[in-house]
């Protein structure tokens, strides 16, 4: 008898335990969920291993057509650690690379005096004193070429999503440099000379980060 109520006693022990510890995961999870809407789905992207940021890029952009090439950079340093591009039919020694990341190089400026400074460009730094101070004096530099900063808007809403966009340009071309937060930004370039539209452009990067 004392048996078969130790047994009983420990058999109801575990089964509340179990309930306890049920509850709590679940509500856990639905609580974690609620608290993940309006993040980037590029956070979810970044827990499929199987699926390469490279895949990523082409797949939900260079697929389109509507851009030229893409790269995803850090916050953290503005470095572009990811990119696919169109390939150059007319340059068979072409690298995506190029477009994205060139070592620090001196540039010269001249001041609204006609005097000439040299300055040294560190092109991840140009994009991250853009999205903190709103503003590009210098330009933003990618690749050795330089963008014209156009504007920045701030907290952009777009299906639920808040992203901080800036436009930026070149002849003939431009670029829009999205902060989709998890630590990414998002650079989308465009060529009009493959009657890419920056209208049509930013358009696919936002549908992009919301699907």
């Amino acid at each position: 008898m004392y048996y078969i109520i130790l047994v009983l006693y420990w058999y109801s022990l575990f089964f509340f335990f179990f309930l306890f510890v049920k509850d709590s995961i679940i509500f856990s999870y639905f609580r974690k969920r609620k608290n993940m809407r309006g993040v980037s789905p590029l956070y979810y992207y970044n827990k499929m291993e199987e699926y390469s940021w490279e895949n990523f890029l082409n797949d939900k952009l260079l697929a389109t057509n509507q851009v030229s090439a893409a790269g995803l950079a850090s916050e953290e340093d503005g470095v572009v650690y990811e990119c696919v591009a169109t390939p150059d039919e007319n340059n068979p020694d072409f690298d995506k690379w190029s477009l994205f990341y060139k070592e620090d190089y001196d540039i010269e400026i001249e001041d609204e005096n006609g005097n000439k400074t040299t300055k040294t460009i560190t092109e991840g730094q140009t994009i991250l004193t853009m999205f903190n101070e709103g503003y590009a004096p210098d330009g933003i530099w990618l690749g050795g070429t330089k963008y014209q900063f156009i504007n920045m808007e701030k907290g952009l809403e777009y299906e639920g999503y808040s992203f901080d966009v800036a436009t930026c340009a070149k002849l003939k071309g431009g670029m829009h440099i999205i902060k989709v937060g998890g630590g990414h930004i998002l650079i989308v370039l465009y060529d009009e000379e493959k009657e890419q539209d920056r209208g049509k452009q930013i358009l696919k990067a936002l549908k992009m980060l919301k699907n």
